[in-house]
């Protein structure tokens, strides 16, 4: 017969959530950066991220120089994907075989976020390759490429375990990279797989309850790492290591909702590119040269940037709300808001156009592959290390007598 312990109340309390599986981890030094990090910022003068290191997420905050860190174990091993939604509330996480994990920021204030849904084993005995959130946060996309090549869509809020629907992909086109939704409003039920060697478009039709996916005619590109779609547009875009960009659009002799065709290739780079995001308007590109591009809609190049000791960069994560500003001398003597920024025009960076327009982006975190952060904001001109990783390699620990 076991043990009878009293009911201590304080033990269920919110804040012991977390504390239950010892030792607790308070602090990591470094994380890992073939995890791509999210940028969770909402305001100026702070910076919001999560990152992964082994099983653990890093939920980390920097406000009035003072570093606030969470720390929370949830999978049995090494997370792989973390992503969220467009307002940074809802936060997915999964590691390769057992689990997907949503947390919730907003869930317990002023603490740490609560891992309010997980899904146990979705492929069984196949691991999980990718995830994928939709800006609404409504739907989560996992996909498998093992012995079984499996995409599942959840409508998580509901609660079920058993996916509303699945499809099998093509076994042919490689190991499955990432999963991106698109923005757009009306559209946030498609996404885009970003494949070793094709790019799959998917739809999941909310009235019929069912997932639809189309592979475009391939065109010989190869290696690809990243994929997005282009804001308000029908378009969408792909990068390889080859330094290529391919564009997909709309063929108009298609009906349905499903009709990407290959539009063109352009050859951005002699190095591999592997990032590409779409914020504000601009596509922006981080590649192994530790160079960031930003391009329109239409590909064009129109500002570019790298630092003094470039490294190869593996994230690029912009905040969650858009820049709110104004010229200087705009204000026409009202009361400046303190969440708009004055922006001088004489001190903007301009664009490569003929006109050179200013460039004027939210701010973003930038990771390289040493595992370095970087809070880059080029209107300001400024650019700040975060979360500053182990010189070298630990070699040694000790223990405190009585913490």
């Amino acid at each position: 017969m076991g043990e009878i312990v009293p009911y201590n109340p304080i033990e269920d309390s919110i804040d012991d959530l977390q504390h239950r599986c010892q030792p607790f981890v308070k602090w990591i030094f470094g994380f890992n950066p073939r995890v791509p990090l999210v940028n969770l910022t909402t305001r100026k003068d702070s910076k919001e991220l999560v990152m992964a290191s082994g099983n653990a997420l890093i939920f980390y905050k920097l406000e009035n120089q003072t570093e606030v860190a969470h720390t929370l174990v949830g999978h049995k091993s090494n997370v792989t994907m973390i992503l969220s939604d467009a307002s940074g509330r809802f936060v997915a996480s999964a590691d390769n075989l057992y689990s997907i994990n949503i947390w919730d920021r907003e869930g317990n204030p002023g603490g740490a976020p609560l891992a309010i849904r997980t899904i146990y084993e979705p492929f069984k005995s196949s691991e999980i390759n990718a995830i994928g959130l939709s800006q609404d946060g409504r739907y989560l996309v996992a996909a498998c490429s093992g012995s079984q090549h499996l995409l599942q869509l959840w409508q998580w809020t509901v609660g079920n375990d058993a996916p509303d629907d699945s499809v099998e992909l093509p076994p042919r086109l490689g190991k499955i990279k990432n999963i991106r939704f698109c923005a757009d409003h009306g559209k946030k039920n498609h996404f885009i797989i970003t494949l070793e060697n094709a790019v799959i478009f998917g739809y999941f039709d909310p009235r019929k309850q069912k997932l639809f996916i189309e592979v475009p005619k391939k065109h010989g590109f190869q290696d690809y790492n990243d994929s997005v779609f282009v804001d308000d547009s029908a378009r969408a875009v792909s990068v390889t290591g080859a330094g290529m960009a391919i564009v997909w659009a709309d063929d108009k002799k298609l009906d349905g909702q499903l009709k990407k065709q290959f539009l063109k290739y352009l050859h951005l780079k002699y190095a591999s590119i592997n990032v590409i995001k779409c914020c504000d308007r601009k596509l922006i590109t981080g590649d192994d040269d530790g160079e960031i591009r930003f391009y329109d809609a239409h590909m064009r190049i129109l500002y570019w940037f790298k630092q003094e000791d470039p490294e190869p960069i593996r994230t690029i994560s912009f905040g969650v709300l858009p820049r709110k500003y104004v010229f200087e001398g705009g204000q026409n003597g009202c009361e400046n808001n303190k969440e708009e920024e004055v922006l001088c025009m004489d001190s903007l960076p301009r664009d490569v156009s003929l006109e050179g327009n200013p460039v004027i982006v939210r701010s973003f975190i930038m990771a390289t592959k040493s595992g370095r952060i970087y809070d880059v904001d080029i209107v300001q001109n400024k650019i700040q290390e975060l979360y500053y990783p182990s010189g070298s390699i630990i070699t040694s620990f000790d223990v405190h007598p009585k913490e």
